[in-house]
């Protein structure tokens, strides 16, 4: 099968939200049956928060001020735990997050306003509270239902730590009960949960663990089967090294660009990393790198995809797995404006988690998953920067759709070109992640046709051009974008 994708997410920048975190409705009389923790207060792993679908739609306004036009919810569906991957039931919005009702309104709101939604389909485990799983607990070998999972022995231990659960989970964590996707029924029954949202309206699904789910052609009947009801239907699985196999058009659109995110990190970082925060199974990287180690990384992971596919990765800073950006990086807001830059200017869609935009910080798991502060805490430094580099994509199309051509780098600068061959657009993009000032110098002969213009469209150094050679100066953690 040729590749193919949705054409609007190469347009897309997406928002991450942790819906138990993000928005509440406060003074909702309808929530006082429910025991909440204090929203400001740390976050804990069993405890919720009290965020809801209708505090979502009630931010919609800000998102799309903030340049928003595509949502990813983490899972929302009626679930044992405030990160909702303990499925109980695939057809009905957790009530504690207001229900099918408030899901309906958000998906309409948002479609009002052009912005996408896509939702977190976490297909390989369920949750002990699962119905068919708590059969299984009930009737052991007599249940209905023992052919949708794994059972090694009888009886089984879904809740004493003590002993091996006797089943197949995700992990080995009993809260996890892995479904066995060999059973036809059990595949039928999830193409079911598939399509129901789909009719709904939904743009498209985020796939936990994809890797974790074996059985031959279950991945490519599932593309079949969603692309048959919306072939604009976005599907990009959570993988964190490469997946070259997954994208060979049978599967998925993208893929979560966890080896990009590890560059950015590293590349930007350099001496204000906090190496004790860095999880090294997400980065794949331990150390700082330099400009020219970035570039090499960047150009290999520009060479993994097809074109077509590597616009439609999501890329990233920060998601509920990892500690927070400036977390990572001792709170150094240079160090995170200069991956910004790089994040907004590569190929691929870029992702802001909830709260990044406004300066929120935390360690790992559970801490990465603060609520979203009041105004009278948001850094607007952050803030700012954030919303100035979404304004600045969403204005070239260059900058999401232009192929990259890599010019060099130099200790911790680095610098590329995006370039639009059919409008004749071209962005220079240079980036120096020291803290001293770096100069740059590349004989372009080989580029003089799309290289047409120095004018500085953001940031701030020098830049020339004259005859076949380009010479540029950056400050200290400075960053320039020229051309148009």
């Amino acid at each position: 099968m040729g590749y193919s994708g949705p054409e609007w997410v190469k347009d897309s920048v997406f928002y991450q939200i942790f819906p138990d975190r993000f928005a509440c409705v406060p003074h909702d009389k309808s929530r006082c049956m429910y025991s909440f923790e204090e929203w400001n207060s740390q976050p804990t792993r069993k405890g919720y928060k009290g965020g809801t679908l209708d505090g979502i739609r009630n931010r919609l306004d800000y998102l799309q001020d903030l340049g928003i036009n595509a949502i990813y919810l983490n899972p929302i569906f009626w679930s044992t735990a405030n990160h909702r991957y303990h499925t109980c039931d695939y057809f009905r919005v957790d009530p504690l997050l207001g229900g099918n009702k408030a899901f309906d309104s958000l998906l309409a709101a948002a479609h009002r306003r052009n912005m996408r939604v896509v939702l977190d389909g976490v297909f390989n485990h369920v949750g002990r509270g699962f119905l068919p799983f708590n059969d299984l607990i009930e009737n052991g070998p007599d249940s209905a239902w023992v052919n949708w999972f794994h059972v090694f022995r009888w009886p089984i231990h879904p809740y004493n730590g003590e002993c091996e659960p006797g089943y197949a989970c995700w992990r080995n964590l009993p809260a996890l009960p892995k479904l066995n996707h060999d059973n036809k029924h059990v595949k039928k029954f999830l193409f079911k949960v598939a399509k129901y949202w789909l009719h709904k309206g939904i743009d498209g699904w985020r796939l936990d663990a994809p890797e974790c789910i074996q059985t031959p052609g279950f991945w490519e009947e599932f593309r079949v089967r969603v692309k048959e009801i919306n072939p604009e239907a976005y599907l990009v699985g959570e993988l964190l090294p490469e997946a070259t196999e997954w994208l060979d058009g049978n599967r998925f659109d993208g893929v979560t660009n966890y080896p990009l995110y590890g560059a950015l990190l590293m590349f930007a970082g350099q001496d204000y990393l906090e190496k004790m925060h860095v999880k090294v199974t997400m980065t794949g990287i331990k150390n700082p790198i330099d400009g020219n180690n970035f570039l090499s990384k960047l150009q290999h992971i520009m060479q993994l995809y097809t074109w077509q596919a590597t616009l439609l990765n999501l890329n990233f800073l920060e998601t509920h797995d990892v500690p927070r950006f400036l977390t990572i990086v001792n709170g150094y807001r240079p160090a995170l404006e200069t991956a910004l830059v790089l994040l907004f200017t590569l190929p691929g869609a870029p992702t802001v988690y909830y709260g990044g935009e406004v300066g929120v910080v935390g360690k790992d798991d559970p801490d990465c998953r603060r609520s979203f502060p009041p105004e009278s805490a948001w850094d607007m430094t952050v803030h700012n920067m954030y919303k100035k580099l979404i304004a600045l994509r969403r204005a070239h199309e260059v900058l999401r759709t232009g192929t990259i051509v890599i010019l060099g780098g130099k200790e911790s600068a680095v610098c590329y070109l995006r370039h639009d061959e059919t409008h004749r657009k071209t962005i220079l993009i240079a980036v120096n992640a020291d803290g001293k000032t770096n100069r740059l110098h590349f004989n372009v002969s080989g580029l003089k046709k799309i290289l047409r213009s120095d004018r500085v469209l953001c940031g701030s150094g020098t830049l020339h051009l004259e005859n076949d050679q380009l010479t540029m100066t950056l400050p200290p953690r400075g960053f320039l974008l020229a051309g148009g």
